[in-house]
């Protein structure tokens, strides 16, 4: 497909790239510190069981015959021990 601009004897626009904005890191931080990863995963329908000071649940991002999700409230994390998976509260 031939270019409109060439076409027209033209060259191509440019545009630069606009900045993604990004929050700051304290607010990141607050957030991380504010939201619960326990509360997030059962608020998305993972049934909690409590096991020492971690919670397991089944992982949702595949298919979990066992409860391979661990929730570690003390850290504010989540990993999956069956897909190598995990995180906090924002990523």
């Amino acid at each position: 497909m031939q270019n409109p601009c060439a076409a027209l004897g033209q060259s191509r626009p440019t545009q630069e790239p606009s900045p993604t904005p990004r929050i700051p890191e304290p607010g990141i931080e607050r957030l991380k510190s504010k939201v619960s990863v326990e509360r997030l995963v059962e608020a998305s329908g993972i049934e909690l069981k409590k096991s020492g000071k971690d919670w397991l649940g089944r992982c949702p991002f595949h298919e979990d015959a066992t409860a391979s999700l661990v929730v570690t409230p003390a850290k504010n994390l989540w990993h999956c021990f069956g897909c190598g998976i995990g995180g906090g509260p924002i990523g």
